[in-house]
């Protein structure tokens, strides 16, 4: 029998949250908007005004501070990774599968957005991620003049060829 549990699936929740506070912030979005008002050098005055969605809501999102990362929130938890990864398995632990795909949903979350919005072309550890940690993977695609069938023919003709 091995050692009781850190956390319970209570505790756990609590905890990944208070990691994902530690490093996130909330930031409002404004943009810059005339005031009609000019300064003594002629200049136009802007003021940040709260940029509202479509429902009138203002728009606020989460700025990480640092990438979140599963070592670091392991570190933070106190925990093995090889404890996380126990408490990923639905199997062996079907009562911290929620919490966990949570965290898994909101990281690769962080890597989409990363991808999509990084400046630069600065993306190859996001593409490695995402491709080992996330299933994604990238699709290549051939173009085939002729079709399936002549293709099949030309491939069956070669091998006749090699004595296949």
């Amino acid at each position: 029998m091995g050692r009781p549990r850190k956390y319970t699936p209570r505790t756990l929740d609590r905890a990944v949250k208070r990691y994902f506070a530690s490093i996130t912030r909330k930031v409002r979005i404004t943009e810059q908007v005339p005031t009609g008002t000019y300064d003594d050098k002629g200049h136009m005055i802007y003021q940040p005004v709260p940029v509202k969605n479509s429902l009138g809501e203002e728009v606020w999102i989460t700025e990480y501070l640092v990438p979140p990362e599963v070592s670091a929130l392991c570190e933070f938890l106190g925990i093995d990774r090889s404890t996380w990864a126990n408490y990923r398995d639905p199997e062996k632990n079907p009562e911290f599968a929620e919490i966990t795909q949570q965290v898994y949903e909101r990281m690769k979350a962080w890597n989409e957005r990363e991808l999509l919005t990084r400046p630069g072309k600065d993306i190859k550890g996001i593409v490695f991620n995402l491709e080992n940690n996330y299933g994604y993977r990238e699709r290549i695609e051939a173009a085939v003049r002729g079709g399936a069938d002549e293709l099949l023919a030309k491939l069956a003709e070669q091998g006749q060829e090699a004595g296949v």
